[in-house]
């Protein structure tokens, strides 16, 4: 299925359910590790901003 591989579940919410329900592929990324999202110490290293604001920079310059 697609560009990148097969489809597959993850154990945390998103818009893309919803937007499957429509037919619509979706992507879901950024930075961090989802083991840290959302629990009573959430952060992201730094590293990590810098990485996803060039890659989302690269991203978006794609469809200027």
């Amino acid at each position: 299925m697609g560009l990148c591989g097969d489809a597959y579940g993850v154990p945390f919410g998103s818009d893309a359910s919803k937007l499957s329900q429509q037919g619509l592929a979706s992507l879901v990324f950024g930075p961090g590790s989802i083991d840290r999202a959302h629990a009573a110490v959430e952060y992201v290293e730094i590293d990590q901003v810098d990485q996803a604001f060039e890659f989302y920079r690269e991203f978006i310059s794609k469809f200027e």
